[in-house]
C-alpha cells in the first residue's frame, strides 16, 4: 500500500482482489488524527456543516472535532441498541405467581430479580399501594444473570448483528456504485459478492458470521461449553478481521472495536441494575 503525507492529511493507495480474482484501486484519505475523510462526510451526515463552522475560530481543532463526530455517531448508535435490549445479559422468563400471605409487590419483584414497576405493568396495576391477597394470581418476569460464557455470546453477536452490520460503514457498502471505490472496498471486506441475499458470500465478515451462528444455533445439536467457547473463539476471531480489514489494524477507526463495545455492555448492563435497585427504593 502506497502513502502519502501533507501537514494535514496521509492518503493510502492500494489494491484488492475480490472472490473473482480483479483487482480494484482503492483511496482511503485519513485526515488528522486518523480519521477517513470520505466516512467522516457520510458518518456525520447533517451535523457535518455544524461542526465547520464552530470550528472556525479555531482552525486546528477542526480534525479533531470530526473525530469526536465520528466516535459520537458509534456511541449514539450503541446506546439505542443497548437502550432497546436492557436485559442482554440476563435471562428474561415469563410465569404466574400465586400470591401468599404476607407477600408484598416488592418481595415478590426481589425475589424475581424484578421491578415492582415491571410486575405492575404487567399486571395492569396502577397504584403500588393497591392492596393484593392470597392467593392471587400475577404476572411476573423472572430475570437472573447469564452465566459469564452466554454473556460472551451475546455480546459478541449484538456487536456484529445489531452494531457491524448497521452501521454507516456497512450502509455505504450496501449503496456503492461502481466508480465509488472506497464503498467498493468496503463492500468486498464486509459482504463480498454475494449471489443473492440468501446466498452470502462465505468469505466475507457477514458470511462468517452467518454460517458460524447458523451452524451453532442448530435446532439438532447439543449446545456444550466446549462448543460455546469454539463458537465464541470464531467470532472473536471475526472481531479481530473487523479491526484489522475494516479499522485498517487501527489507522483508521471507523468503527468501535470489540473491546470496546464489551465494555459498554457490562456498563450499561450495571446501570440497569442500579436502576432496579433504585425502583426498590422507591416502591419499596
Amino acid at each position: 500500500m502506497e502513502e502519502r503525507r501533507n501537514s494535514r492529511s496521509r492518503t493510502f493507495k492500494g489494491k484488492y482482489t475480490d472472490n473473482n480474482g480483479k483487482e480494484h484501486l482503492f483511496t482511503v484519505k485519513i485526515v488528522g488524527r486518523l480519521i477517513a475523510l470520505g466516512l467522516a462526510l457520510v458518518l456525520v451526515k447533517g451535523s457535518y456543516t455544524a461542526i465547520i463552522g464552530a470550528s472556525k475560530k479555531d482552525d486546528s481543532k477542526k480534525d479533531n472535532n470530526l473525530e469526536d463526530a465520528v466516535l459520537d455517531q458509534n456511541l449514539e448508535q450503541i446506546n439505542e441498541i443497548l437502550k432497546e435490549n436492557p436485559n442482554m445479559l440476563r435471562e428474561v422468563s415469563t410465569s404466574i405467581h400465586t400470591v401468599e400471605f404476607g407477600e408484598s409487590l416488592s418481595k415478590i419483584a426481589e425475589d424475581n430479580g424484578n421491578t415492582v414497576k415491571r410486575i405492575m405493568e404487567l399486571n395492569d396495576i396502577k397504584d403500588n399501594t393497591q392492596i393484593i391477597f392470597a392467593g392471587e394470581d400475577l404476572r411476573v418476569e423472572t430475570i437472573k444473570p447469564l452465566s459469564e460464557i452466554d454473556a460472551e455470546i451475546k455480546m459478541l453477536e449484538s456487536y456484529f448483528y445489531d452494531y457491524v452490520f448497521n452501521s454507516s460503514v456497512a450502509e455505504m457498502a450496501k449503496s456503492s456504485t461502481p466508480d465509488d471505490k472506497q464503498a467498493l472496498f468496503y463492500k468486498s471486506i464486509i459482504y463480498g459478492n454475494p449471489k443473492s441475499e440468501a446466498e452470502p458470500d462465505m468469505n466475507s465478515i457477514y458470511g462468517m458470521y452467518i454460517q458460524s451462528y447458523l451452524s451453532f444455533h442448530d435446532e439438532n445439536k447439543e449446545q456444550t461449553e466446549e462448543s460455546k467457547q469454539a463458537y465464541i473463539n470464531t467470532l472473536t476471531s471475526l472481531t479481530k478481521e473487523v479491526d484489522e480489514k475494516i479499522n485498517l489494524g487501527g489507522m483508521n477507526n471507523v468503527l468501535v472495536n470489540y473491546d470496546l463495545y464489551r465494555v459498554y455492555c457490562i456498563n450499561r448492563s450495571t446501570e440497569y441494575t442500579e436502576v432496579q435497585e433504585k425502583n426498590h427504593t422507591i416502591y419499596g
